[in-house]
């Protein structure tokens, strides 16, 4: 009997009641840097992501909703348009559940573009 109300004690403490579904760990905490005119005279724009249990805000929810390869880089021989989409660069670092992360964006071919749109959810904000 002790066994299976032990059991049943670790299974409700496992059903996560107080983590909202798709919200990254509490191990998140982001800086995310967009710079509009890239290495041009405008400062760059700031924002602080920071995701604890309990305290989800939307910018927790975009990053919890990126796809995972929004965060990986353009591959070295990829073959991508020839597209100039602006100027913009942006940097994400910091941890992301846990582990470090640290991403570069830009939009200058077709696969940076790509990318910025999987991560524009989160980018816009900083604007």
């Amino acid at each position: 009997m002790a066994r299976w109300l032990l059991l049943l004690c670790l299974l409700l403490a496992g059903c996560g009641a107080d983590d909202p579904a798709g919200a990254p760990g509490p191990a998140t905490s982001l800086l995310v840097t967009v710079d509009d005119d890239g290495r041009g005279p405008d400062a760059p724009k700031e924002l602080r992501v920071r995701c604890d249990q309990g305290r989800v805000d939307d910018a927790c929810e975009d990053v919890a909703n990126m796809p995972p390869g929004a965060w990986e880089p353009v591959r070295p021989r990829q073959v991508c348009t020839d597209i100039f989409g602006g100027p913009e660069t942006a940097r994400v670092t910091g941890t992301l559940a846990g582990a470090h992360l640290t991403a570069r964006f830009s939009r200058q071919n077709g696969c940076e573009i790509a990318r910025w749109q999987l991560a524009a959810p989160l980018l816009d904000r900083v604007r």
